[in-house]
């Protein structure tokens, strides 16, 4: 296989939601995160404000469950269209992996940006980096779930910390069709 230009991943990253049975080692999703770490930092210092939560196995049975359950308390699933909630729980329990991310929360606003850029920018490294391996994933954000008790106790995230967000990972047997994007020329002012 042709090596990628990093102007070909960035092109070509997509978010994947059905991914093949392969499951993505423990090692490769480790050695990803030490390349991802190396994220851009906002010019105050480099905090490396993340700490990582890597869920598979009876774990991610059990993450679906907490999911399943916190999305029908609110009330995310039509009680009369019982297969939206079977093709989600399907969905979610075909996912080979889950890490979910967190920082520190930072009672100084403006640090508390920064960290936040950081992480996104390490999140982006990471995507990038997995799909150059064939790696897909989805990058979810979801404020409710996260800051639910069940799924806070369930994925050991601590007093003092945000889920910024949980990816689904996996190998892709498809690469999903991507979305045109607007000439930046149509949104760029010049002054």
């Amino acid at each position: 296989m042709a090596r990628m230009s990093i102007t070909e991943i960035i092109r070509d990253t997509r978010p994947v939601l059905r991914f093949s049975d392969q499951a993505v080692s423990r090692e490769a999703i480790i050695d990803l995160l030490n390349d991802a770490v190396w994220a851009p930092t906002p010019n105050r210092g480099s905090s490396e404000p993340w700490r990582f939560i890597l869920v598979s196995d009876e774990a991610k049975k059990k993450l679906v469950e907490i999911m399943v359950e916190v999305g029908e308390e609110l009330k995310r699933f039509n009680v009369e269209n019982v297969r939206v909630k079977e093709q989600f729980i399907q969905m979610a329990i075909n996912t080979s992996t889950y890490l979910i991310v967190v920082m520190k929360e930072n009672p100084k606003q403006e640090k508390w940006e920064d960290d936040f850029a950081t992480i996104c920018c390490m999140i982006q490294n990471f995507h990038l980096l997995g799909w150059e391996k064939g790696i897909g994933m989805t990058w979810l954000t979801d404020d409710e779930l996260y800051e639910s008790p069940q799924f806070r106790e369930h994925a050991g995230i601590r007093t003092g910390e945000k889920a910024v967000s949980m990816l689904n990972i996996g190998y892709y047997e498809e690469i999903p069709r991507s979305k045109a994007r607007m000439p930046v020329e149509n949104r760029l002012t010049i002054l």
